[in-house]
């Protein structure tokens, strides 16, 4: 192989395990690298794929001038060349930095345009994943309904796919959205089919934060026992994950529950078991607020 192809192969291949270990400087080296070596070469392709790679550490960075500005460049040349895998690798960047800088209808617009070739050329997982962003933007400018269309295109899609965790995920996305919306009914419905996948794949930390969802729905809607069910199976899980951050606030609901049912004993327990495990976390703030609950239940320290 010529030196200078390997040589731009080999730095275009470093991009992607640089900044997920968060080196991102080097990772921008490497490619600014490989950059100068496809243009001395005129290797288009090659030049696309850095300015791409570019585009997404930026992105990473949360430098969204700078993730645009690159994306924009390999944009030109995808359409140039007919190339739909840049395609959609520029598209997807440019529409997360223009969300990032809160220009929800461009980033709408390269969303719909990156779900057109996800569409073409039949990747299923990638349009699932398209359709969820677009349900994300739609959340963000307080668009539910328009959120829960695309969320449910999404749970379509990865159906298609038997994607089991996708679907559950999913599942719990539009139940958040109808919590949002105030239709706790429909949430739960969603959140509990969620919790039958989950169940059945063995995802526990998954269950566990599902079963704190469903028993914080059951909490605001005043059904206090059926929320200490769904909080007391999710206590289990976080002490058998052995998560003791959930595990304390799962105990700081199940003594708010109690606290609601005028069971102040109970109550007391909780809290102090959430008091200690704060303090072992070094969360003076939180810590403090259990010691509160306590005195304003008439108890002691």
């Amino acid at each position: 192989m010529n030196e200078r192809i390997w040589q731009t192969s080999a730095l275009n291949s470093s991009e992607n395990i640089c900044p997920f270990l968060g080196n991102y400087q080097h990772a921008i080296d490497y490619e600014q690298k490989a950059l100068l070596i496809a243009c001395e070469r005129e290797d288009i392709k090659a030049k696309g794929d850095s300015l791409a790679n570019l585009g997404r550490i930026y992105l990473h960075l949360r430098d969204w001038e700078m993730a645009i500005k690159f994306c924009t460049q390999s944009l030109s040349i995808a359409v140039e060349t007919n190339n739909k895998n840049l395609l959609i690798n520029s598209f997807h960047t440019l529409a997360y930095a223009h969300k990032g800088l809160e220009q929800y209808q461009k980033a709408t617009d390269f969303f719909t345009e990156a779900l057109k070739i996800a569409s073409e050329i039949g990747d299923k997982r990638l349009q699932s994943a398209i359709l969820q962003a677009l349900g994300d933007v739609f959340v963000e400018t307080n668009q539910l309904e328009e959120a829960i269309e695309y969320n449910l295109k999404s749970l379509r899609v990865i159906r298609q796919v038997g994607d089991q965790f996708g679907e559950a995920a999913a599942l719990s996305r539009i139940a958040s959205i109808y919590r949002q919306i105030g239709s706790c009914n429909k949430a739960l419905a969603y959140y509990k089919e969620s919790l039958v996948i989950l169940q059945y794949i063995g995802a526990k930390q998954s269950q566990q934060q599902l079963l704190l969802n469903i028993g914080g729905i059951y909490y605001c809607e005043r059904q206090y026992p059926q929320a200490i069910g769904f909080l007391q199976s999710a206590l289990l899980l976080a002490q058998e994950l052995k998560n003791v951050a959930e595990e304390a606030k799962v105990l700081f609901a199940l003594g708010a529950t109690f606290h609601r049912l005028s069971s102040p004993l109970e109550a007391i327990s909780y809290y102090r078991r959430a008091y200690s495990i704060y303090k072992r976390l070094g969360d003076e703030k939180l810590a403090q607020k259990m010691l509160r609950m306590v005195y304003q239940l008439g108890a002691e320290f």
